[in-house]
């Protein structure tokens, strides 16, 4: 947690702003076979578009351990979009920390495919369908789950004594 802070009031000083930070594109690729992650962002994520990838293969040989693997993991995710991406076969599909909406994407054969944590909100996650054993794990507040299929274990569990980095909404 300090860590993160601490990236957080760096950042600042620096000038991380809407203006100046984020705003990525990507889409329409084919990202497999990665040792670690698929998608990988901190704070530089902001406002970012992911949609229309293939991601699968991700962190599958267990060649790293850590909190930092996924097809998809990001920290700060302000204002990102992640949508209509196809991902599979992953150590874990998608981490997120900070507000995001996660949209219509499809996941299945992933050892986990969602965790949400270190966020107080808000964020969407939307129409997806989650197709593995092991769905997802709510660690966050504020969030909101609408209309997706959900076909194995989920678990939600409140984790009130960790502070999250408080942004006005749809800023930095």
């Amino acid at each position: 947690y300090q860590y993160q802070m601490e990236a957080v009031f760096r950042a600042l000083q620096i000038g991380w702003s809407k203006e100046k930070i984020g705003s990525h594109i990507i889409r329409n690729n084919v990202i497999h076979d990665c040792g670690q992650n698929g998608v990988v962002g901190h704070m530089g994520c902001v406002f970012s578009q992911i949609t229309n990838n293939h991601i699968y293969n991700i962190a599958v040989k267990h060649e790293y351990f850590g909190y930092e693997i996924a097809g998809i993991k990001l920290h700060a995710a302000i204002d990102v979009e992640i949508s209509h991406n196809h991902i599979h076969n992953c150590t874990l599909g998608t981490w997120l920390a900070q507000g995001t909406r996660v949209s219509s994407n499809l996941f299945y054969a992933n050892d986990r495919v969602l965790m949400v944590e270190v966020t107080h909100g808000p964020y969407m996650v939307d129409n997806n369908i989650f197709g593995s054993e092991y769905n997802f794990d709510n660690i966050a507040q504020g969030g909101a789950y609408v209309n997706n299929l959900c076909c194995g274990t989920m678990r939600r569990e409140p984790v009130l004594n960790r502070s999250t980095p408080y942004h006005f909404p749809h800023t930095t």
